[in-house]
């Protein structure tokens, strides 16, 4: 199970915290949290230009929710919410 780091939460803005908490609920309703734990994006590409399948689900699925992301906030979001996410 997996959790999201609420001290660091608490410190970020508003819609930080909406891109953040909608990325995470994408990887629960996919079941992809371990996946997306363990894989890191081509250094070449990173998140933005990265094109594995996996990844792009995620990334869809995130759109139902915020569809408002640019490739930078979506970069962002996705290395932040990996530093910040807890097994528990």
């Amino acid at each position: 199970m997996f959790t999201l780091n609420e001290e660091f939460m608490r410190t970020i803005s508003k819609n930080d915290r909406v891109m953040i908490e909608t990325a995470f609920k994408s990887l629960q309703i996919l079941e992809l949290t371990e996946w997306f734990m363990n894989y890191d994006p081509p250094e070449d590409r990173g998140y933005m230009w990265d094109t594995n399948e996996t990844k792009n689900k995620i990334v869809t699925k995130m759109a139902e929710d915020y569809p408002g992301h640019s490739g930078c906030s979506l970069a962002i979001t996705m290395r932040t919410l990996k530093s910040i996410i807890i097994k528990v």
